[in-house]
This record gives structure tokens, sequence and C-alpha cells, in this order.
């Protein structure tokens, strides 16, 4: 009977592992769909107006003195739902196996505004949702998931406008 104990821990262990592990689930969704590019070199410079983190900025955009003119905006909404409360998490006993207790998420949206030289605009445009359950075993950091929204929206920019080469080439050359 006492051989049995073990057995017992390790199986017991290894469910309440699985539960903790199978409970907390996090989705992404990027729109449009895009598929990411290996590099990401310039294909615009002009005057660029935006205050935010570099690290968002799509590499296909550098800055120059020409006759472009380059707005890059980008806005994050925070969203939780479901939250239970500290008090009542006491009474539900499956919390202990990380079962989730609610969830976080959020949404990324990006929009680069080019003013040609000639002076037609180009605009383009992305946007990550993000969706992640939370259990009393994770934090509630938002910072990871924001950037993680922010990359992939850079990214979804940088694949649009790497198709768009030869119109951005065009943007820059001034009106014979």
């Amino acid at each position: 009977m006492l051989k049995l104990r073990p057995v017992f821990l390790v199986i017991t262990l290894s469910c309440i592992g699985m539960a903790m592990w199978g409970c907390s689930s996090k989705k992404m969704e990027v729109f449009p769909a895009y598929t990411k590019s290996s590099t990401a070199t310039p294909t615009i410079s002009g005057r660029l107006a935006y205050n935010g983190n570099y690290d968002y900025l799509p590499g296909t955009i550098a800055k120059a003195e020409n006759g472009v003119n380059i707005t890059y905006k980008t806005e994050v909404e925070y969203n939780s739902t479901g939250q239970i409360g500290d008090f009542f998490r006491a009474f539900i006993p499956t919390t202990i196996v990380g079962t989730p207790i609610g969830s976080k998420g959020l949404l990324c949206g990006g929009v680069v505004t080019i003013v040609c030289a000639d002076g037609s605009e180009r605009k383009y445009s992305a946007a990550s949702s993000i969706r992640k359950s939370t259990s009393i075993f994770e934090g509630s950091d938002m910072t990871a998931l924001r950037r993680e929204g922010l990359l992939s929206v850079r990214e979804n920019l940088e694949s649009q406008m790497s198709n768009d080469t030869i119109l951005l080439g065009r943007c820059m050359q001034p009106e014979e």
C-alpha cells in the first residue's frame, strides 16, 4: 500500500500541471491577413510625424527632408471581461489548479498616411486583436500583449508597403 503513494502523487501532480497548462489560452488575430516578410527595407522616405516608440515604426519608412509627408498613428484599446473578484475566488476550488478566472484583451491599430510630392495620398492600416484567459497563476501584465500586438501591426504594415514599392517609388518623384 505504501508503494502506491509515490505513483499516486506523480499522477496527481501531472494532472494538476496539465490542467494549469491547458486552462490558459491566448488567441491573436491580425487584419488584414498578410505574409511576413523576411526583412523590411525602407521603401518610402519623407518628413515623419510620429511621437511613439520607434520599435513600433514600420521599417519601410525612413526620415528624409523631401516633398513627402508621412504620418504614423497607433492606438491601443484595453478590455477585460468576466474577472472574478478575490473574495469569490476563495470559494471556487478549481482555481487552485489554474482554471480561468476571466479574460483580458486588447485591440491594437496603426495607420500610415503618406502625402506624396504631387499631393496624392496613400493610406495603409492594420489591426490586431489579442484575447488571453487569466488564472491565479498568471499576472495581469498587459505590457507584453501590447508589445506583441503593436509589433504584429508593424509587420503587417511593412508587408503592405513592401507589396506597393512601385507606387511608393513614384510617390517620392516630384511631378514633372
